[in-house]
């Protein structure tokens, strides 16, 4: 009886971040689909989130992607336990590959799980 309450709720845990992956895994992939569209030099100083106001006030680019990625840090802290998203920037020949990490806790643990996605910026004009 023991054995089958603890498979039971193995399979829950299991069920859960599994759940917890497949949010993180679309919340990489919306990030990298709006970075894609972006050029490498406008990144390249912006990979810190930061709170302007760009649905109200107009932002410069660099701004409006500081403005994307705090959006999508809250929407890391909202959807997974201690969820989190970083991007890094990485030379790959003549291009420019923005790496995407989101990470966030396993449930019952303090083990942290991520997922990373890369895409590949817009060369510089």
């Amino acid at each position: 009886m023991l054995t089958t309450a603890r498979m039971l709720n193995d399979s829950l845990q299991l069920l859960g971040d599994s759940v917890y992956r497949h949010r993180a895994i679309r919340l990489a992939a919306d990030l990298a689909e709006l970075l894609g569209n972006t050029h490498a030099s406008m990144l390249s100083g912006a990979t810190t989130p930061a709170n302007h106001d760009c649905e109200h006030s107009i932002c410069n680019p660099q701004q409006f992607l500081e403005h994307n990625l705090q959006y999508w840090h809250a929407r890391a802290a909202q959807n997974l336990p201690g969820g989190n998203v970083s991007v890094g920037l990485q030379p790959a020949g003549e291009d420019t590959l923005a790496q995407i990490t989101v990470r966030w806790t396993l449930r019952g643990s303090n083990n942290v799980a991520s997922h990373l996605t890369q895409t590949t910026l817009l060369p510089d004009p």
